[in-house]
């Protein structure tokens, strides 16, 4: 079962290493970043940004096979801990056979969601927004209260909880739902219950804290 996961996780983490690559060579590529850095600062703070961001660039393709990593372990060890509260099995037991590996395949199967966004994003400015600007990218949020509700008038801390809630994160707890209830054999009910606690509830908490640091800040 490890040695899956880490065959699973690989695929996911080589298909967003890919697609990072080809991204930024060919629709987020240096020029836009650069033009419109020149748009909205003047020549020489421009220039000094577009610089360090180059000394930097390893970044953005480090940063997200790490948090891909990152998140499937945290949501997994949530699982484990609530697992092992005994009291908490809403039909019966689940079996003593399943360990943390089992729980972190989970979460490894749900990621496929974020790759799917992913292809959403490519096939989108690659065929048909092809007349772009680089704002454009950040603020690409498809099938999310932000574009439904739109940018214009919003308070700068409404952005992130408005861009994270879409479809893609729906996508997400209905593989990780189906996944759990598959791998531990349960009920679609007990799967449900078990998913709302170990990711949708951390999830609201961290986009509540998200907002908080927003309001904090400003």
């Amino acid at each position: 079962m490890l040695r899956n996961n880490y065959l699973h996780l690989l695929i996911i983490l080589l298909i967003n290493i890919i697609y990072t690559a080809g991204f930024n060579y060919f629709i987020q590529t240096d020029d836009l970043y650069y033009s419109f850095l020149l748009e909205n600062y003047p020549d020489e703070i421009a220039e000094r940004v577009f610089q360090v961001s180059q000394s930097y660039n390893f970044l953005v393709y480090l940063l997200p096979p790490v948090l891909i990593i990152l998140r499937t372990l945290i949501f997994a060890t949530i699982l484990d801990a609530i697992l092992a509260c005994k009291d908490i099995f809403r039909e019966g037991q689940i079996s003593q056979k399943y360990k943390f590996e089992h729980y972190w395949r989970i979460f490894i199967c749900a990621e496929w969601s974020f790759i799917i966004f992913l292809i959403v994003r490519l096939y989108w400015f690659g065929f048909i927004n092809t007349e772009y600007g680089y704002k454009d990218l950040t603020d690409f949020s498809p099938l999310s209260l932000y574009s439904l509700i739109g940018y214009e008038g919003l308070e700068d801390w409404l952005i992130f909880p408005l861009k994270t809630i879409n479809l893609f994160e729906v996508i997400y707890i209905v593989l990780a739902v189906i996944a759990c209830k598959k791998i531990l054999k349960i009920s679609y009910f007990d799967s449900i219950f078990y998913i709302n606690l170990s990711y949708v509830m951390p999830f609201i908490l961290f986009i509540v804290f998200i907002v908080y640091l927003s309001l904090y800040l400003q």
